[in-house]
């Protein structure tokens, strides 16, 4: 009797302890991810925009909190300058050079192009925050652009991509200076592809399992990551223009975040969502079109009459 009693309490004591540990793991498991999320390896540029036959420039600027942006400054064809300045913005991880095979239809139709590495990312400094402090970076941008290229950027629209497209609605809702911008596979609030991906991961435990990512996530990012919302100040773009472009098949950022930041712009705005196309897959899967939906966009509500 004693030594079943024994084995018992072996038993209970190896359970307790082995539960334990799959809590430590579970929790630092979390922890590690998100972490490591803040902390993406630094992507080597692939290419310039010398290899597409653009004559460019290198550029610098500080933004008001003092991080360093790196960017490419593309001068229009003097022959059709339009005087207007196109910005590209990365999403996230990624550089300058992720979408760099939009700069040569825009060059085409007479834009000069600005591209630049968010903080953290590309050969920019200072730590990314997934879009919370990157509006500051491209305001920066704008105002570097008023500044040394004045007769460039007349008027001044953005295109960005993924992180890129919510930063671009949040700086254009604040910055006046911005007057079009395409925002491709952005998401409505930072916490809706967060908790895409915990259900991804997890499925129905998610709200159980994603606790302490979700703790982690909003001490590193400095805020509730619900705050981070450009579905909220979409609609100060406005009377400037604004599109809204998205794959239906993203499962990064779902579809429904472009439907609701959609529908939180006010006039003018547009929607395009492509069937079966995954994150910021759009201009892959349909190029052609793709160029020439954002060209003739920038051409109606950025170049001066």
């Amino acid at each position: 009797m004693a030594n079943v009693c024994i084995k018992r309490i072996r038993w209970r004591w190896l359970l307790s302890r082995f539960l334990v540990v799959l809590i430590l793991l579970w929790v630092l498991g979390d922890v590690i991810w998100v972490v490591l999320s803040f902390h993406p390896p630094r992507l080597p540029l692939q290419r310039s925009p010398a290899d597409l036959g653009l004559r460019y420039e290198e550029a610098n600027f500080i933004t008001e909190d003092g991080v360093r942006i790196t960017a490419w400054f593309i001068p229009a064809d003097e022959a059709n300058d339009t005087h207007c300045t196109v910005i590209v913005c990365h999403g996230y991880p990624g550089n300058r050079s992720r979408f760099i095979d939009i700069a040569p239809a825009l060059h085409r139709a007479g834009f000069s192009v600005l591209m630049f590495d968010f903080r953290g990312n590309g050969e920019s400094t200072g730590r990314p925050t997934i879009g919370r402090r990157e509006v500051n970076d491209l305001d920066s941008a704008t105002k570097w652009l008023r500044e040394s290229k004045p007769n460039s950027s007349r008027s001044i629209g953005v295109i960005g991509f993924s992180m890129g497209g919510a930063v671009a609605i949040m700086a254009a809702a604040r910055n006046e200076a911005i007057k079009a911008v395409v925002s491709d596979s952005a998401y409505a609030s930072l916490d809706r592809p967060a908790e895409l991906t915990l259900k991804r991961t997890f499925g129905f435990l998610a709200p159980i399992l994603g606790v302490p990512a979700r703790i982690t996530f909003r001490f590193m990012l400095g805020c509730d990551p619900k705050d981070v919302a450009p579905y909220r100040l979409v609609h100060l773009i406005s009377p400037r223009a604004v599109f809204i472009i998205h794959g239906d098949a993203d499962t990064k950022v779902s579809v429904e975040d472009a439907k609701l930041l959609y529908e939180s712009a006010r006039h003018p705005k547009e929607l395009w969502i492509g069937h079966g196309v995954g994150h910021v897959k759009m201009f892959v899967r349909h190029r052609d079109e793709y160029e020439r939906r954002v060209v003739s966009f920038f051409k109606r509500y950025i170049v001066m009459k």
